[in-house]
């Protein structure tokens, strides 16, 4: 007797029948600038925000810390240099974390080392801006490398394969030797995003082999982390690391690409600054070019809250093409709907989205027992994949 259970259909059933309602959380804050700001600007949307995990917390609610820390005598409790002190210890565990349940990259001194001097860099610019300073550590180039290096490990592969998918099966027999296979398929399943936030590429990254950045191993880790710091501006390191993750990550895509923007183009985005201009390069030469879908967000009065609705495609292989997209209103009601859509979406993804995978983690860990129970060998129990087939390039949604 074999037993089955096909968790990647499971999770587009989950998806298809989810109703629960979407609350509000705070946003991933975008900014706009001169043209020489741009990629700062970019790099501040990749990460995500680490309002993210306050929210989850909930509002008010500071975060637990580890252990006693003895206040100079000019702290207070509500002191800013105090709060980041918190904060960085908080998200320096959970970055560590992450990394631990990847056992590649945990048993892996380099990359290890790497962190930690990471880790330390980001330290001394959460001091610097607590203390009112503008001085931040100067990047060491060498560390972000290493990181990068390690993460593009052929036993990671992390730029290309879903963070939960590989902590979920890296303790099946055969795992590292079919990794390559298993990153070709999602590297033809690649999805970008604009101004409207992860959860809508993630969640149909869930039913089939693709990947999103901050799904992917390498996104995952960092995704959401700002230590303490005020802003990205305040840590070159951060910005430095996040560059690096949005190139590799748009530079292990084949195929068609597809692109979710919110309203069209924004010139001062990722997409725009980073993540197109690598794709372009490789027009050609393992990518066919980018399906960009249009959004514009609805409200439901009902609910509260905005959703997203395809009203328009387009097929963009040169940057002829790009430019011909519909440009974003860019005007302050622009800026505060992208910042309610950003933010409601970020609540999605917290509530509905990965509640989704942390499920189907636990029905794998208990599939696993029962099949143990009855005695059925590890090798004769697996979950099958979905059989998703390659992005491809979409028809306009011209009358």
């Amino acid at each position: 007797m074999r037993l089955h259970a096909d968790v990647e259909s499971l999770s587009h059933r989950q998806r298809r029948s989810a109703s629960t309602p979407r609350a509000v959380a705070p946003p991933r804050t975008e900014t706009t600038g001169p043209a020489d700001a741009r990629t700062i600007a970019a790099l501040q949307r990749t990460a995500g925000n680490a309002a993210v995990a306050r929210a989850l917390r909930g509002p008010g609610d500071a975060p637990v810390q580890r252990a006693p820390r003895r206040s100079d005598s000019t702290d207070s409790v509500n002191s800013p240099a105090l709060r980041a002190e918190v904060t960085f210890d908080t998200e320096r565990k959970i970055l560590w974390d992450r990394v631990n349940e990847v056992h590649a990259l945990s048993q892996n001194p380099g990359f290890r080392k790497a962190v930690g001097a990471f880790l330390d860099h980001i330290h001394e610019d959460v001091r610097s801006a607590a203390g009112g300073e503008t001085r931040t550590a100067e990047v060491d180039h060498g560390v972000v490398d290493a990181i990068i290096t390690g993460l593009q490990h052929p036993h990671v592969l992390g730029h290309r394969l879903q963070y939960r998918w590989y902590v979920r099966n890296q303790r099946n027999e055969g795992f590292y030797e079919s990794l390559a296979a298993r990153a070709q398929e999602a590297a033809s399943h690649g999805s970008v995003w604009s101004k409207l936030g992860a959860a809508e590429p993630i969640e149909r990254a869930q039913v089939g082999r693709a990947v999103v950045l901050e799904s992917s191993v390498q996104g995952y880790l960092f995704n959401g982390l700002l230590f303490g710091l005020p802003n990205w501006s305040a840590s070159p390191t951060l910005q430095a690391l996040w560059k690096q993750l949005s190139q590799t990550y748009s530079r292990g895509l084949e195929g068609w690409v597809d692109a979710h923007v919110l309203e069209g183009r924004d010139d001062t985005s990722v997409l725009a600054t980073i993540e197109w201009p690598e794709l372009r390069q490789r027009i050609g030469r393992g990518v066919e070019g980018m399906n960009v879908v249009v959004y514009r967000p609805v409200r439901d009065p009902d609910r509260g809250v905005h959703d997203l609705e395809p009203v328009d495609m387009y097929q963009v292989r040169s940057d002829e093409d790009f430019a011909a997209l519909p440009a974003v209103p860019g005007d302050q009601a622009w800026r505060d709907r992208q910042t309610a859509v950003d933010r409601e979406q970020k609540t999605r993804l917290a509530d509905e989205v990965e509640p989704r995978e942390t499920a189907l983690d636990q029905l794998a860990d208990s599939l696993e027992q029962l099949a143990a129970t009855h005695g059925i060998a590890k090798e004769m129990f697996r979950f099958r994949l979905s059989e998703t087939p390659a992005n491809t390039p979409h028809a306009t949604m011209d009358a």
